[in-house]
Order: C-alpha cells, then structure tokens, then sequence
C-alpha cells in the first residue's frame, strides 16, 4: 500500500514535468495546475487516513498543514492569474502568470518533500 501511494506522487511529480514540455502555454498551465490539485488533494486525504490510524502523529500533521497552506494559496494565485491571463492575452498578464506558476513550483517541490516521507510509512 506505501508503495502504491509513494508511486502515485512521483508519477504526478512526472506528469507535471512532462507537461511543461509540450502543450501551448495556458493549456500546459491548466493541466500542470489540475494535476498538482488532484496530487495534493489525494496526499492530503491519505494524510489524514494515516493519521487517523495513528500511523502519523499530530505533529506530522501539524507540519504537512503549515507547508500545504502555502501550497494552496500558490495554487489560487497561479490559477486566478492564469484566468486573468486569458481573459487579457497580454504579455504582462503572461509574465505574470509565469512567475506565480515559479513560486508555486517552489512549494510544490516543499510540499511533496515533507509528505512523501510521511506518506510512505504504512
């Protein structure tokens, strides 16, 4: 079962990157946006399923909640950037997009390093 789960979120980690390859610039955005949604909603998930089999202490969780806070909030502001970019086309919108999408890479790097471990102890 820990395997089956440390898989999942290095196939997504994969997933993102390989997305970052191809596809034009918004469609490439929305899916790197939607996959790292649906990773963190599933880490979360079994997060609290270890948790409540006393498998992750409440200061483990404790951790996970402070760095995925920062992860969420990163996501909404790459994804309300992305939406205003859409709607403008502009190149400044896109710059902008671009650097809410680098800052949220950066807590999506901090926020599978704290819960991969965490993840892969059942």
């Amino acid at each position: 079962m820990k395997v089956n789960k440390f898989k999942s979120i290095i196939m997504a980690t994969c997933v993102i990157f390989a997305l970052v390859a191809c596809a034009g610039f918004t469609k490439n955005a929305y899916r790197t946006l939607s996959t790292s949604a649906t990773m963190y909603e599933t880490s979360m998930q079994s997060l609290s399923d270890l948790h409540k089999k006393g498998i992750i202490t409440d200061v483990d969780v404790a951790k996970v909640i402070i760095v995925a806070e920062k992860f969420w909030a990163s996501y909404h502001i790459s994804v309300n950037a992305l939406v205003a970019y859409e709607k403008t086309n502009t190149a400044k919108d896109q710059k902008r997009v671009e650097v809410a999408l680098v800052e949220f890479n950066k807590f999506l790097v901090e926020f599978t390093t704290i819960i991969t471990p965490l993840l892969i102890k059942e």
